[in-house]
């Protein structure tokens, strides 16, 4: 018997979801390698620019990570004296 048309959506659907939850478990996997390539003071260049195009999947309070992935502190459209103002 063939598939009706809405099953094989919904099984593609499932697959993809599986295969994106796979995808970000070898990210975070990955960040962790690079992480430890940090604390061993052993990482490429290469693995920087890796760290910054995965940039986006680093948890926000992760300041390693995201200080070495280049990540601003601030957002960009704030300037010097207005992040001093808060402390004034």
């Amino acid at each position: 018997m063939e598939k009706i048309s809405w099953e094989n959506d919904i099984i593609g659907k499932m697959a993809s979801v599986k295969n994106a939850t796979e995808d970000i478990a070898a990210i975070k996997e990955r960040l962790e390698y690079l992480r430890e390539q940090i604390e061993n003071e052993n990482i490429s260049w290469d693995e920087i620019h890796e760290l910054q195009s995965l940039a986006k999947y680093i948890e926000p309070g992760d300041v390693v990570l995201l200080e070495w992935a280049g990540v601003p502190e601030f957002p960009e459209d704030e300037s010097e004296e207005e992040k001093g103002e808060e402390f004034k």
